[in-house]
């Protein structure tokens, strides 16, 4: 009965990650991108495309997510040479996987845009230095690209080639808030589009700018100072039972002989690994609190 109710849960679960695959790669690219408003109060899904795009994943949506079909079929595997008579627990522990890629992509494409806007503080201010100097805006926003690095660079260079070939600046900046979309990545849109439409006092637009950039910068610092505790409990309470494993099969290899040979064996290993799933989605809140 126990087995039936895992694999039940295996099932809704899996439909709700196919569901979730479906919304990123069709409902993604349908996004449409504004500079009309600054802040918003909660980003929309970037696609799965994007996504990968953000990670610098030279892959296709499907060829990825065939990728971890494969990855869950070699959990299937492993986990029915261990326990063999264990069929529907295989496959619940081959289901897994998918909810847990997709969240794990979500979170490092939320810390890729993190690292980008913290790296625009210093964007800004080179900026600054040069509009301060007399420097034209697109002068400017090219010292700019020139003094950053890895990705940030090639976004900025992205926005000086479109500009540099015609297009207007809200067309030039949209590649970026897709990739890109937080509350500082659209202050430096509106504030680049403010300058080309408008005119006005640039270094005064830049120099407030930087400040707020500055001033999150700071509160997120400050925010993964407070919750610095919890992850590294989260890391230990997820990392550390299998460290024990090669530990015990070392010293005491009979210790683990009942997980392998006993009846329930099987189903208390899952639902050990089940409620290690549940505690990590449950940190993972917590720790996307400053969010």
């Amino acid at each position: 009965m126990f087995e039936l109710m895992l694999v039940v849960l295996a099932v809704v679960v899996m439909l709700a990650s196919a569901a979730l695959v479906f919304r990123r790669v069709t409902g993604g690219e349908r996004q449409a991108v504004s500079l009309d408003s600054i802040m918003q109060p909660r980003d929309k899904a970037i696609g799965l495309a994007r996504m990968l795009r953000v990670l610098n994943i030279q892959l296709r949506p499907t060829l990825f997510i065939l990728g971890v079909g494969l990855v869950s079929g070699a959990v299937f595997s492993l986990f029915l040479s261990v326990f063999p008579t264990r069929l529907s627990l295989a496959v619940v522990a081959a289901l897994i996987l998918l909810p847990v890629t997709l969240l794990l992509i979500n979170d490092l494409v939320a810390w890729r845009s993190r690292q980008f806007e913290t790296a625009l503080v210093d964007v800004v201010d080179l900026m600054y230095a040069a509009a301060a100097g007399g420097t034209p805006p697109l002068l400017a926003l090219q010292v700019a690209s020139e003094g950053a690095q890895g990705f940030v660079r090639k976004a900025l260079q992205e926005i000086i080639r479109r500009l540099e070939l015609g297009s207007s600046v809200d067309e030039a900046c949209k590649p970026l808030l897709r990739l890109y979309s937080s509350e500082g990545v659209r202050l430096f849109a509106d504030t680049l589009a403010s300058r080309w439409h408008s005119g006005g006092d640039f270094e005064g637009l830049l120099q407030a700018l930087g400040n707020i950039l500055r001033e999150r910068s700071f509160y997120r610092q400050r925010m993964q100072g407070q919750l610095s505790g919890a992850r590294y409990a989260l890391l230990f309470a997820g990392f550390f039972p299998y460290i024990l494993i090669p530990f015990f099969l070392w010293k005491e290899p009979d210790w683990l002989v009942p997980l392998t040979q006993h009846a329930l064996g099987p189903t208390l290993m899952l639902s050990a690994l089940l409620c290690q799933i549940c505690g990590f989605l449950w940190m993972r809140r917590i720790l996307r609190s400053d969010e």
